[in-house]
C-alpha cells in the first residue's frame, strides 16, 4: 500500500514539474512610440511554436509574433520584439507567452502605453513614484551623459548611459519637480521634466 501511494505521489509530482511553465522574466517596457517586450525560456526546457499574446483592455489574446517550430536548449535563451501594431495611446495592454498548443503560459504582464510621438526624449510614468523610464530617439547614438536636477538648479545624479533605453530609480528622491539633462555624444542636448510624487 505505502508503495502505491509512493507511486502515485511521484506521477502527481512529475506531472505538476512537466506543466510548470518553462517561461521567466517576462517584461514589458515603454519604448518611444512602441512597446518593448522581452522573455526567457529556462534552458533544458523545449517546446513547439512559442506566441506572443497581447489583450487590450480586457478584450481576448490575440498573436502579435510568433517562433514557429521547436524553441529550447541546453542553456537559457532571450527574445525580444518590439510591438507597434496597432497602439492606442492611454491604453493597457497585457502581454503573455504561449507554446505547445496551449500546454505552457507564461505570467501575464500588463502596461499602460502612452504614444511618445515624435519627441526625441521620453520619461514616462510621469509623475513617477519608484523609477522613470527614459527614451532617447534611436537618431541618437549611444554613450549618453545623464544629469538630475531639483528645478532649483542641484545636481542630484550624474551617470553615463550606453542604451537608449534604460532606467533611473526615483526611490531616494523626496518628491519635487526634476529636470533630466543628456547630453549626446554629439553635444546635442535633450531635458525633459518630471515629477516625483
Amino acid at each position: 500500500m505505502k508503495m502505491l501511494l509512493s507511486l502515485c505521489f511521484m506521477v502527481l509530482i512529475g506531472s505538476q514539474v512537466s506543466a510548470q511553465s518553462p517561461f521567466k522574466n517576462l517584461v514589458v517596457s515603454q519604448f518611444g512610440d512602441s512597446i518593448l517586450v522581452n522573455w526567457t525560456l529556462s534552458g533544458g526546457s523545449t517546446c513547439f511554436d512559442m506566441h506572443l499574446m497581447r489583450s487590450s483592455q480586457g478584450s481576448d489574446f490575440g498573436e502579435v509574433f510568433s517562433v514557429p517550430g521547436v524553441c529550447g536548449g541546453a542553456d537559457d535563451q532571450y527574445y525580444d520584439f518590439i510591438d507597434t501594431e496597432d497602439l492606442v495611446s492611454g491604453t493597457t495592454y497585457e502581454y503573455m507567452v504561449t507554446a505547445s498548443n496551449g500546454v505552457y503560459e507564461s505570467e501575464t504582464v500588463s502596461i499602460l502605453f502612452i504614444n511618445a510621438g515624435d519627441v526625441q526624449l521620453f520619461v514616462y510614468p510621469n509623475p513617477s513614484q519608484t523609477e522613470i523610464q527614459v527614451t532617447i530617439d534611436n537618431k541618437f547614438t549611444p554613450a549618453f551623459f545623464v544629469e538630475l536636477y531639483t528645478v532649483d538648479g542641484k545636481l542630484m545624479q550624474k551617470s553615463r548611459e550606453v542604451s537608449n533605453l534604460f532606467s533611473i530609480n526615483t526611490t531616494a528622491l523626496p518628491p519635487n519637480g526634476y529636470l533630466l539633462k543628456i547630453v549626446t555624444q554629439d553635444g546635442d542636448i535633450l531635458a525633459q521634466q518630471f515629477i516625483v510624487q
